[in-house]
């Protein structure tokens, strides 16, 4: 019984400790954050005495921690921040920040951040209310909310491909998404600034070796008279980024997910084949590439789409004559995601 009673002081003894260590420390912490008000409300107090000053404000997870007259002492303040932003007094646009591009809110409150729109998209879809900024909170462009139109239809711009590019139908249909966006852009300059995969093709051993159509455009893209292939989604959405500092990949994503960005009034490049049916495994061969084997399809092709109804999906098509091209939507849906669910669009500015 000794021993037990004992045991029973000491553990009283060490959780009085502890009580008094969290009670030490909680005072300490409000008495920092006490501190730290006070130092803002005296900077607030000596800004105001000056005239017409022009105040940045460095927020913290849209907490306001400090105030600068200089927009270079705030942002050396903010680096040390992790989440933090800049702000003109007065304004909503953000100078500055540290967060990843896509921002996951709930009731306008932060839950994560993400350096890719699908990651983004995929958290925010298993949440309720949640909605993802684009670069800053005001910027809104995908809400779990938002219910899109049964039916749309967008003027863009039609573009042939021929005679000019007899492989150029992924630069021709990013050409027609950027002249959409209002951009003096023509096919002929994307199919100059396109990446390029240069790696030559080679049969050896009865194996085809060529290019890798992510890593750039493979093959000759104005003639079928030298070997070639195509691009796929990853070069044509470093292209568009030196367009808009709005691109966004929606590679991997859902078909009802491009919908969405066309209803709010934005075509969607994408990657089909040019038969718009189902291919055959038959269809598809194995190329030996720097990144490893690839299967492609030499019906490989790119289109937008201008429009949707709860029947069809309609494109422009850079091999036909006329804009618009109505695709069953369900047969469209399996084409796409055979060929890797491969998407790119971008932000209104």
């Amino acid at each position: 019984m000794r021993k037990i009673k004992k045991w029973c002081i000491q553990g009283l003894f060490w959780i009085g400790i502890c009580l008094v260590f969290w009670y030490l420390t909680y005072v300490w912490k409000l008495a920092i954050e006490a501190k730290e008000l006070l130092m803002l409300h005296e900077e607030q107090k000596s800004i105001s005495a000056q005239e017409d000053p022009i105040i940045f404000e460095v927020y913290y997870y849209d907490l306001l921690k400090k105030m600068f007259c200089s927009l270079e002492e705030a942002t050396e303040y903010a680096s040390t921040l992790k989440r933090s932003y800049i702000t003109q007094m007065g304004k909503e646009d953000w100078l500055w920040d540290n967060y990843y591009s896509f921002i996951v809110y709930r009731d306008q409150q932060y839950m994560k951040d993400f350096d890719n729109f699908i990651s983004a998209l995929e958290y925010a879809k298993k949440h309720k209310a949640t909605t993802i900024a684009f670069h800053e909170k005001k910027n809104i462009l995908w809400s779990k909310e938002k219910k899109i139109s049964t039916k749309i239809q967008l003027k863009v711009p039609h573009i042939q491909q021929f005679p000019e590019l007899a492989r150029g139908c992924e630069v021709t249909s990013l050409a027609m998404l950027l002249q959409y966006k209002g951009m003096d852009v023509d096919k002929l300059t994307l199919a100059e600034q396109i990446k390029k995969d240069t790696t030559p093709y080679e049969e050896k051993e009865g194996k085809v070796y060529f290019g890798h159509p992510n890593v750039g455009f493979v093959g000759d893209i104005y003639t079928h008279q030298n070997p070639g292939y195509g691009v796929y989604h990853q070069p044509i959405y470093e292209l568009l980024k030196n367009y808009t500092n709005n691109a966004i990949d929606l590679t991997g994503s859902t078909l009802e997910d491009l919908l969405y960005f066309v209803s709010q009034g934005i075509p969607v490049w994408v990657i089909t084949n040019t038969q718009y049916r189902v291919l055959q495994p038959s269809e598809f061969q194995t190329w030996y590439t720097s990144q490893g084997p690839i299967q492609i399809t030499r019906r490989q092709h790119a289109a937008i789409i201008t429009g949707y109804d709860q029947k069809y999906i309609y494109i422009n098509d850079p091999l036909y004559l006329t804009p618009n091209v109505p695709i069953e939507r369900s047969i469209f849906e399996k084409v796409w995601e055979q060929m890797g669910s491969q998407a790119v669009t971008y932000w209104h500015d």
